[in-house]
Parts: C-alpha cells; sequence; structure tokens
C-alpha cells in the first residue's frame, strides 16, 4: 500500500496504522490527535471531512502504550 506523505483522510490513516477508522476519529474528538476539517462540499456529502498530519499519526502511534509493542513486533 501506498500512502502519499503530508495530509491524509481518516481512512488512510487508518489503514497506514492497521486501526479502525472509529479509533482515529475518537483520538482527534479527544484531542490527542491534531487535525484539519477539510471544507465540505456536495460531493462529501455534506459532512466535514478530517485530514491527518501522518507525522501526527506516528507520534500519536509512539504514545500509545499498545503501540509501542504493535510496532515493536512484541
Amino acid at each position: 500500500m501506498s500512502i502519499a506523505p503530508g495530509w491524509v483522510s481518516v481512512s488512510d490513516a487508518a489503514r497506514y496504522v492497521k486501526l479502525a477508522p472509529d479509533v482515529i476519529t475518537r483520538a482527534i474528538a479527544s484531542g490527542d490527535l491534531p487535525a484539519v476539517i477539510k471544507p465540505v462540499t456536495r460531493r462529501d456529502g455534506g459532512r466535514p471531512q478530517y485530514r491527518v498530519a501522518l507525522a501526527d499519526v506516528d507520534t500519536w502511534m509512539r504514545s500509545q502504550p499498545s503501540a509501542k509493542e504493535a510496532m515493536c513486533g512484541v
């Protein structure tokens, strides 16, 4: 799988760290994972779409106790 560096959707971020999109969304909602809201368009169904920086996703994952084990393969 190839994900471009920079800002990605919640779905792409979830695939990047092999977690469910709901986990990423909860981290954004709790303020643990910084995100920006992409402007709403009709094509988006009128719902706001979050974008997260992959660097922030990496930092957030390293801060998670279980993530350290998952990233190290323990």
